[in-house]
């Protein structure tokens, strides 16, 4: 797939959604009913090509002719090449049919496809080398299974579909020291570590998917993270939701985050920008690498009386006023103090007694 045409001299890579091209005219709005790019936009999706997938797009003569046809009849007449057209709005569908409109891709052929897009050499496309942040809002049950391996996620309906983690108890993700302060001394932002020889420990998408939303941005991520919980505890199912930020180092997933400039820039995920989006797709039996995770504690407490006087709507004010939502509690200073100390011995003949909450 990697010697397929994604452009030629004068075919800009994903041109029929380009913004900074005038492509369009009266003639592609009489016959066809698109006069932008949003109008073409509008048309995939209602004419369900997001949802078949990129490689549906490939295998479909009719689509790729009427395409074509569209774009000769266009302003973009002299930039038209067949074969890159049709490869460049495959790799548009793939991408975008996840960002835009939540379509996941089906297979780990699509996957290939798309890394093996980015490593064409083609001008515009690139991976992201750097940081990425994942904000969510998620379960106790999910905190055990991910970080500490444990098993228990299969009984929470809501993440219901996580891979569970079949390692032995020796091999667990994250230490014990680790599972400790996790609940105890939560005081500022609190950062999680792995305890594992390679540094990092692997988070599987959830169920069949293979591709999640990640930001370059830690203050994206937060804002994620706080509003997944809120929504989760107040509109979801009854229970207790903690705000994570899962970290992952683009040098440690090869392959994996995707460079979202050129569709920033150039095209309709222009209005996406402000999320500094760095999608990670990846196949379901590689995961991703994730380094550590943050409790933004205090970004999370400090929006709590805001809330509570009902602007963001009386679910929310109800579910802080009734104590559901609320910052979370710390254990007693005994235990504390035990655990400075470094007295993990006694700590383990404790009950365990935290409330783990928000």
């Amino acid at each position: 797939m990697v010697e397929r045409k994604l452009s030629a001299d004068g075919t800009p890579l994903f041109l029929p959604f380009r913004t900074d091209i005038q492509i369009y005219n009266n003639k592609t709005a009489e016959d066809y009913g698109v006069s932008s790019p949003s109008d073409l936009n509008e048309l995939f999706a209602k004419e369900g090509i997001y949802g078949s997938g990129p490689l549906g797009w490939l295998n479909n003569d009719e689509g790729n002719n009427n395409l074509y046809d569209m774009m000769v009849d266009s302003n973009a007449t002299a930039m038209i090449d067949r074969e890159a057209l049709k490869n460049s709005t495959c790799l548009w569908i793939a991408i975008w049919g996840y960002v835009g409109f939540n379509q996941q891709p089906q297979t780990d052929d699509e996957i290939d496809f798309i890394r093996q897009c980015y490593s064409s050499g083609v001008e515009g496309l690139s991976f992201y080398e750097g940081t990425a942040y994942r904000g969510m809002g998620v379960s106790q049950e999910w905190l055990f299974q991910q970080l500490f391996g444990q098993e228990g996620a299969e009984d929470d309906e809501y993440f219901k579909g996580y891979r569970a983690d079949k390692r032995q108890p020796e091999d667990l993700k994250m230490g014990i020291k680790d599972y400790l302060n996790f609940y105890r001394l939560m005081k500022g932002q609190k950062v999680i570590t792995p305890q594992t020889n390679t540094g990092y420990w692997t988070h599987y998408p959830r169920g069949e998917d293979r591709v999640e939303s990640w930001s370059r941005s830690e203050k994206v991520a937060v804002e994620y993270a706080r509003t997944g919980a809120f929504l989760q505890t107040s509109e979801a199912k009854p229970g207790n939701y903690l705000s994570i930020v899962m970290v992952a180092d683009a040098a440690d997933n090869e392959g994996v985050f995707l460079n979202f400039d050129i569709f920033y820039e150039s095209t309709i995920a222009s209005a996406e920008k402000r999320n500094q989006e760095v999608p990670a797709f990846a196949k379901r039996s590689n995961g991703i690498k994730i380094k550590k995770a943050i409790i933004p504690y205090n970004q999370v407490k400090k929006i709590f009386k805001d809330m509570a006087t009902g602007r963001h709507g009386e679910k929310l004010a109800t579910a802080v006023k009734s104590g559901q939502m609320k910052p979370m509690k710390f254990e007693n200073k005994q235990n504390q103090k035990l655990l400075k100390e470094g007295r993990y011995s006694e700590l383990y003949e404790i009950e365990q007694d935290w409330e783990i909450i928000f």
